[in-house]
């Protein structure tokens, strides 16, 4: 309960903690006060304090070529954390750097990790496949991707559970042989203010290049 009153008085008397300067009367206390809250400085949830997140990653980038990949992103930690990276036990992403030095990769959640504390960092890494394999598992947190396949930017990739599908239909490299048949049709409506109010809509349907049975 003590420690609770302690948390309570620094943060009313310094409600911009981590940018502020802690009263000298209270900087003794203040390890001791977040001793049991590593994760302080994370940002939480807009409708749940407690539900914190500790590391933001940027765009993740991948150029894949036949016989290997690169990947790169830029993480923003608040606090210790591990930072999932591209790939899995199939594919384990290789010469994976830090800010230009090299790191160590781990196994976290079934899936390559590395473990990082506060900070900015630029992660980049490598893997090397017989040829393209037709998925890749993405982190979880990924939001803004580029992907870039054999020259050609994927502008809509597809992913579904965390996988990035990479097979020549997902990446669009094959056109469909042939175009099943499909009617444009545009609407416009027209509000007319008046007693009663009326509403006049105009269908434009342009013609069909070829003839459709049963219509």
């Amino acid at each position: 309960m003590t420690r609770l009153i302690w948390l309570f008085v620094l943060f009313t008397l310094s409600p911009i903690y981590a940018n502020t300067d802690i009263p000298k009367p209270l900087e003794p206390w203040v390890n001791w006060v977040l001793e049991n809250s590593p994760q302080h400085q994370c940002p939480f949830s807009y409708n749940n304090h407690r539900q914190k997140y500790c590391a933001w990653p940027s765009q993740l980038n991948l150029t894949l070529n036949k016989q290997q990949g690169h990947f790169s992103s830029y993480w923003q930690v608040y606090s210790d954390s591990y930072i999932s990276l591209p790939g899995d036990d199939n594919y384990w992403p290789q010469n994976v750097s830090v800010n230009n030095n090299r790191a160590i990769v781990t196994k976290h959640k079934n899936s390559p990790a590395i473990k990082l504390s506060a900070g900015q960092y630029h992660i980049q890494g490598e893997f090397f496949w017989p040829k393209i394999p037709d998925s890749l598992s993405i982190p979880k947190q990924t939001g803004l991707i580029a992907v870039t396949v054999l020259g050609k930017n994927i502008l809509s990739p597809t992913i579904k559970n965390n996988q990035l599908w990479l097979r020549t239909s997902d990446t669009g490299n094959i056109k469909p042989t042939s175009t099943p048949n499909q009617i444009d049709l545009q609407v416009f409506r027209k509000i007319v203010d008046d007693i009663p109010l009326q509403v006049v809509t105009h269908l434009a349907l342009p013609a069909m290049e070829s003839e459709c049975e049963g219509w």
